[in-house]
């Protein structure tokens, strides 16, 4: 793991994306990640904010929560890494901790970031989800994107789909 590896939690997949500005590095990084991706992400850019693809590696929700709960952080880990993986091991912890690149995946209308108290929302609310699902008796498990449409739905009471009625 290099220290300007990133890793941004990517709300609309319901996964984690680890990036580099350096895509060489990725393949040292430690990571359980196997899945090369390209992802549309907010990054700063001298006083600015370009919104940029940006290849890395792609991880589930629940392979990268225990990946940062597991795992022993290093002095090498960049701010978002290390701000994650206090947040996995401290699920109260202060999201004031999140740097930019913890949160900076572009929303769909790609104009705009969700706030770090958002994401991680976003984040605890995925992973309630998923233990809903699996308490109903689902044993499938979901992709990024299914679970985030799950999500969409059961999070607007009116007119969507209300939680508690979840039937597998």
């Amino acid at each position: 793991m290099t220290a300007d590896s990133q890793l941004t939690y990517l709300p609309e997949r319901a996964s984690w994306f680890l990036w580099t500005p350096d895509p060489a590095t990725l393949d040292d990084s430690g990571s359980p990640a196997d899945t090369t991706a390209t992802m549309r992400l907010a990054i700063p850019d001298g006083d600015m904010i370009v919104t940029r693809d940006v290849p890395g590696h792609e991880m589930s929700l629940h392979e990268g929560w225990h990946w940062l709960r597991d795992r022993e952080p290093a002095q090498t880990d960049s701010d978002s890494l290390r701000a994650w993986t206090h947040i996995a091991r401290d699920p109260d912890a202060d999201t004031a901790l999140l740097p930019v690149a913890a949160h900076c995946a572009v929303v769909t209308d790609g104009a705009h970031i969700h706030t770090a108290k958002a994401t991680t929302r976003h984040l605890h609310s995925a992973l309630r989800l998923t233990d809903t699902l699996a308490n109903a008796g689902l044993a499938a498990r979901l992709r990024g994107y299914q679970l985030a449409g799950v999500q969409w739905l059961t999070g607007h009471e009116d007119g969507a789909v209300a939680e508690s009625r979840i039937v597998v």
